[in-house]
């Protein structure tokens, strides 16, 4: 196998421990060290599959599941922090803010569906 090969078949495996993984504290450097890359050659190789690095590859991930929880379910926010990864419900609202503009309580507030 190529090295272009691997390195695309080691970003897969990853992609798909992120999205089932999501909610793990999982860093940069666990995924590097389960390719038995650095870290810095990891989040290059991601980063030139993906068109995003780990970090936001992972975030996108945890962001995309806390909206569908706030739009599909009664969950409170802080259960929903917890579950897509985030410990402290207040930092997950600064990021969510930060991402989209707005709390998660006012987007659940304007796109609820249930």
């Amino acid at each position: 196998m190529h090295e272009e090969e691997r390195d695309k078949k080691i970003s897969v495996n990853i992609v798909e421990e992120m999205k089932t993984n999501f909610a793990d504290c999982n860093d940069i450097s666990y995924y590097a060290k389960m390719c038995n890359l650095s870290i810095s050659r990891f989040a290059h190789l991601f980063t030139e599959n993906y068109g995003l690095s780990p970090y936001k590859y992972l975030l996108n991930i945890r962001l995309s599941q806390a909206k569908y929880l706030l739009t599909q379910t009664n969950i409170n926010i802080s259960e929903i922090a917890k579950s897509v990864g985030y410990d402290d419900p207040f930092y997950f609202s600064r990021i969510f803010k930060k991402n989209f503009g707005i709390s998660p309580n006012k987007y659940r507030q304007l796109n609820k569906r249930c």
